[in-house]
């Protein structure tokens, strides 16, 4: 009972807690111990209102506030859905998440279960638009602290580069990596030194191909009393391997080269005319990018019947369609109307938004990293877990096809579910720099762990669009008639407000278009603050289109009702 007598409702207090770095944790009082005492106080001083703390705990430690990807996070989510929280509290909003974009799905979240939060040191109250609008503009700043946060971390990167080192990544044939340096492993420099002077010799890789498998070659080996072999030498491995100007002491960052602080393994005149063999027998291409013409994920699909997809395209006025399609269906058998077409550039939007999610996930690649390597080198693994990502994003075609094959087993197809089956083993071999343990290396079974995302086909024009259920599944994909329509609509409504008296046709003429466009997107420019988020981050439901947005004619004004008109 309160003061005068009225009931006071019994508010069920969660404590959520964070901290970007393991750094400190272990101390018997360390920052998430401060922070749930700070909040812990908090809840104590509104006992009277009835806030009561529940003695769960929500602590992630070591987890950057970039991802939502965090086990006391997701726990705390599911607990407020299933309406056992009534309040959060944390010590700082930027303890809950440094996204903007994250931030709108947590209090959509919020609000769907009637919860609210409460940020002990920062006075908000998310029920008005003013303290919404607030918290937006303080939260841009958390994620743009963040955003210079990774270019300090790209720069440093390109200035060790710079400097000749290895960053990590997929360990070359050739070499071991030991304390940020590259060391000629003899038995396989043998190996890389021989598939050179055979290719000057054959002039082919593909007979290249055939005669590294008839020695019993591998692209990668195991450190035993005898070679293992794991991988097979296909053609792409070899076009990887012939051309990498690691093997003549370089590092390649993006399209420079640094001299490297390893030793040459390949003379330079015989790796100049390995290049120049390549380069006279390479296709002439269309553009001066391979970036649309390869198929990523070549040889890696598999439908519900074990069969590969293979990799196919069309041309459609001057554009190539790329696409991973059924046997059956490119042989036109009976069986072609139950196969697969499906559109290559969204699958592999999907894979790589995952490899993304998975080398970012840093309390999930700890746990796999400490099944095989000592705790010591945990921090040193996950860094060089950076450097592998930022070496993905910034390969070329080919590079990405080989990085994909190597981490990867397959992707698995089946209606209405995709599963991605990673290779644990291979990851955290290369995030150690082991290449590979020592233990039971020719039979032992590799560590694998299957990624499912459940999706649904929907057939947009003449195209069938994959649609992920799972919304942080899907990859970021900016759709630039959108933006152009929502920035046309402010552009709109700051040249009828900024002061010049102009009337809606003035602003027609201004921009050279009818009063028509003006009316109708000029209610574009309302739009929900978290919708306009999700637009420019491209993380829009797959249906909103510009096609759409635009042919709505009565936008509601109240931004929860847009949210429920254009959500998933």
């Amino acid at each position: 009972m309160s003061g005068n007598g009225n009931t006071v409702r019994r508010l069920r207090c969660a404590i959520y807690t964070r901290k970007s770095t393991e750094e400190g944790l272990d101390q018997d009082f360390n920052s998430l111990d401060a922070q749930r005492e700070a909040c812990a106080a908090y809840i104590a001083s509104q006992a009277s209102l009835g806030w009561k703390l529940v003695p769960d705990r929500y602590d992630d430690g070591g987890i950057s506030g970039g991802t939502m990807e965090r086990p006391a996070l997701q726990r705390l989510l599911t607990d407020v859905r299933e309406r056992r929280i009534d309040v959060v509290v944390v010590y700082k909003i930027d303890r809950l998440t440094r996204s903007l974009s994250d931030f709108a799905r947590i209090v959509e979240i919020f609000d769907e279960a009637e919860a609210s939060f409460v940020s002990v040191t920062q006075q908000f109250n998310t029920t008005t638009s003013m303290g919404r609008l607030t918290l937006n503009m303080l939260l841009s700043f958390a994620q743009f602290e963040r955003e210079v946060t990774a270019e300090r971390i790209r720069d440093k990167i390109a200035a060790s580069k710079k400097k000749g080192m290895w960053m990590g990544g997929t360990v070359p044939l050739g070499y071991r990596a030991q304390n940020r340096k590259l060391i000629v492993h003899e038995q396989e420099a043998e190996i890389v030194r021989f598939l050179f002077q055979r290719y000057l010799e054959l002039k082919s890789v593909r007979a290249l191909s055939k005669e590294a498998k008839a020695q019993g070659y591998a692209a990668t080996l195991k450190e035993t009393d005898d070679p293992v072999r794991l991988r097979s030498f296909c053609r792409g491995n070899l076009y990887h391997l012939l051309s990498n100007p690691i093997y003549v002491g370089k590092i390649r960052h993006r399209d420079q080269l640094h001299d490297g602080q390893h030793e040459p393994i390949v003379e330079p005149d015989v790796f100049a005319e390995t290049q120049a063999l390549l380069a006279s027998q390479a296709p002439q291409r269309r553009s001066a990018t391979n970036s649309t013409g390869t198929h990523l994920l070549t040889g890696l699909v598999r439908d519900e019947n074990g069969d590969v997809l293979r990799s196919a395209h069309a041309n459609k006025k001057g554009t190539r369609y790329r696409y991973y399609v059924s046997k059956d269906k490119v042989e036109g058998s009976d069986n072609a109307l139950a196969g697969w077409r499906l559109p290559a550039a969204q699958l592999e939007s999907v894979v790589e938004h995952q490899l993304t999610r998975v080398l970012t996930d840093r309390a999930q690649l700890s746990g796999w990293i400490q099944e095989s390597a000592y705790t010591s080198d945990v921090a040193t693994a996950l860094d060089r877990s950076t450097a592998l990502l930022e070496g993905y994003q910034s390969a070329v075609p080919l590079e990405k096809l080989a990085m994909l094959r190597h981490f990867i087993q397959a992707v698995e197809l089946l209606p209405g579910q995709l599963t991605i089956v990673f290779d644990v083993e291979a990851l955290t071999d290369d995030l150690t720099g082991t290449r590979a343990s020592t233990t039971g290396a020719a039979n032992s079974t590799p560590r694998l762990v299957r990624i499912e995302c459940p999706f649904s086909l929907r057939r947009r024009g003449v195209e069938q669009c994959l649609i992920l259920h799972d919304r942080q599944a899907r990859a970021p994909r900016q759709d630039d008639a959108l933006i152009s329509l929502v920035l046309r609509a402010h552009l709109f409504l700051r040249q009828l407000t900024e002061g010049g008296g102009r009337s809606l046709s003035e602003v027609a003429t201004l921009n050279n278009t009818d009063l028509s466009e003006v009316s109708r997107l000029l209610p574009l420019a309302f739009l929900a603050p978290c919708i306009t988020e999700t637009i420019l981050s491209g993380t829009q439901p797959e249906h909103l289109t510009a096609q759409r947005l635009s042919r709505i004619s009565d936008l509601p004004l109240s931004w929860a009702r847009q949210q429920s008109l254009l959500a998933d």
